[in-house]
């Protein structure tokens, strides 16, 4: 974060004074010590409390992105903010000119000693930003050699870009919308090559790294594409505009934008390129969409807007255990409709990805832990022995042959309701779950709800 500010004064400073002095190193300093004091300063609250499980990363050794997987996540962008890249670096004045003295070079290169002592009488002496401007040329291309040799596709596709966006950064000339424009285009390049290299350390594979960045990414290529395609249409607009009052002036016929529709500011391939892959990209929505409707628990059981529905007919198969989720289904249509307040309900405690915590999913209840390792995540500031020692207590509960062991731990939490359904008996002993029973029978507990699979207790006072 420091550096990214560091260099965003540096490269103000630099386009302000067009050029490197004194007291603009003094400028930048002054601002930089104020900015991280200032930070350090109003931010320490928020440091001093703050915990992730996530403080460090690591270095990727897996499988990277390839290049069809990058194109179909970034494509559609990249193709507007690749063209607007090479018409904002070239299609300049300042630009142009080297590109016709190396075609007169060419042309001329039998009076290539006329040529040169022409270019040392009429040009301009180079500026910093044109020196070097070459050298990380000169190196960028040293370097993409390298990452085509080491068969990095996503480097080679993406390197060039981000060198390109960078120049334009350093542009003394650049409006600041433009330099918005790549500063966009060059933070999302190097997000999707960051994640190539490094991971959060502790992430499954690196998925929410990539994920995560990506998003920031898209956010940062969605708005500099299509930015950047504005200027471009509206660009050869203007200059469109300017042609015609010039003909008007000489008495020509002009050109009107009848004849010549804005589409037609880039050629007509670029358009059906880019209309390819628009069309492409909303293919999505479409197919995404009837796939996700039809992908059900159960192959044939109707689509609808109830999220519990799939119950009615669905069999969880857990290890040994076939659990049909009807029973679980009717429980929690029952505590949704007749248990007011929030009182914490005590469910069996399964691994991830399992049919565990699924009554407080369902009703909103509170229980005495949900998933495990989601709530050390979650929850990373406190010692993860805390939530080892709720799933302990569960099984605890739920397994002790001893009454008074059982009431004396859902007591310590608070619990008012004890859930056994078909989770419950496949994970915990049932002479454990049979004392329940026994405890209603001694008015311990008060049987509030049941069904062939389920039973729902409740603590007497």
């Amino acid at each position: 974060y420091q550096l990214v500010i560091a260099s965003a004064l540096a490269i103000g400073e630099y386009a302000r004074r067009r050029r490197i002095d004194l007291p603009g190193i003094l400028s930048f300093g002054v601002r930089l010590v104020a900015i991280y004091l200032l930070s350090t300063l109003l931010w320490q609250p928020f440091v001093s409390n703050f915990a992730t499980a996530y403080l460090s990363v690591q270095m990727w050794d897996g499988a990277r992105t390839t290049l069809s997987e990058y194109l179909t996540v970034h494509g559609i962008f990249l193709f507007v903010i690749a063209t607007w890249l090479v018409w904002q670096t070239f299609d300049t004045k300042s630009q142009r000119g080297p590109f016709r003295y190396l075609r007169l070079v060419i042309a001329r290169s039998k009076r290539l000693d006329r040529v040169l002592a022409l270019q040392r009488l009429f040009a301009a002496p180079p500026t910093p930003y044109e020196d070097l401007s070459a050298v990380i040329v000169l190196a960028a291309l040293v370097l993409e050699g390298v990452l085509v040799i080491a068969q990095m596709p996503v480097f080679v596709l993406a390197f060039p870009l981000l060198v390109l966006a960078g120049l334009l950064v350093l542009r003394p000339d650049l409006d600041p919308a433009r330099r918005l424009i790549a500063l966009l285009i060059a933070a999302g390049l190097a997000l999707t090559l960051m994640v190539e290299l490094i991971t959060y350390k502790g992430d499954i594979g690196r998925m929410n790294t990539v994920f995560k960045f990506y998003l920031q990414a898209w956010v940062f290529f969605g708005i500099a594409a299509a930015v950047g395609l504005a200027f471009m249409v509206q660009t050869k607009d203007h200059q469109r505009q300017t042609d015609d009052g010039r003909r008007r002036t000489e008495g020509a016929p002009v050109l009107s934008s009848v004849i010549r529709p804005s589409s037609s500011v880039l050629p007509f391939w670029w358009w059906g390129i880019f209309a390819l892959l628009g069309f492409a990209g909303l293919l999505y929505p479409v197919t995404a969409a009837h796939a996700k409707v039809n992908d059900r628990f159960v192959p044939g059981s109707p689509p609808g807007l109830n999220g519990m529905d799939y119950m009615r007919t669905a069999v969880y198969q857990d290890g040994n255990h076939l659990l049909p989720l009807e029973y679980d289904r009717e429980a929690i249509d029952w505590l949704r409709a007749n248990i007011q307040g929030s009182p914490v309900i005590l469910e069996g405690n399964a691994p991830l990805y399992r049919w565990g915590s699924r009554i407080s999913i369902y009703t909103g209840l509170p229980t005495v832990i949900g998933w495990d390792w989601h709530e050390k995540q979650q929850r990373s500031i406190i010692d993860g022995a805390i939530i080892d020692n709720r799933v302990a207590t569960v099984q605890t509960i739920y397994n002790t042959l001893d009454p008074q062991t059982a009431l004396d731990a859902m007591k310590h939490f608070r619990v008012q309701y004890i859930y056994v359904g078909d989770l419950e008996r496949a994970y915990y002993n049932a002479a454990g779950l049979a004392k329940f029973d026994t405890m209603a029978q001694a008015g311990l507990l008060q049987i509030v709800y049941q069904n062939d699979h389920v039973k729902i207790y409740k603590i007497m006072p």
